[in-house]
């Protein structure tokens, strides 16, 4: 594939020291947690590096389930995971 092909956030996704789009979950979220049980299963589609699924982490939801068209977010999500 041409280097013109490949969207920016590839790049960014290899580097754990970089935050491609954001450090906090989105608006979208924050708004409707409150409407989330604890013990939901939450599916996110096209999750990035996982920047929302870290987030409910983090808060106690455990049956998370997210993916990605980019291996590389995928591959990020699951470093941040072990981080943690």
């Amino acid at each position: 594939m041409s280097d013109a092909l490949v969207p920016f956030w590839e790049e960014t996704y290899r580097c754990d020291d970089i935050l491609t789009f954001s450090a906090q979950p989105n608006k979208t979220i924050l708004e409707f947690q409150h409407l989330l049980h604890k013990d939901a299963h939450i599916l996110e589609a096209g999750c990035g590096e996982g920047q929302n699924m870290l987030y409910l982490a983090g808060e106690g939801y455990n049956r998370l389930d997210a993916f990605d068209i980019s291996k590389a977010g995928i591959a990020k999500l699951n470093r941040l995971c072990a981080m943690k």
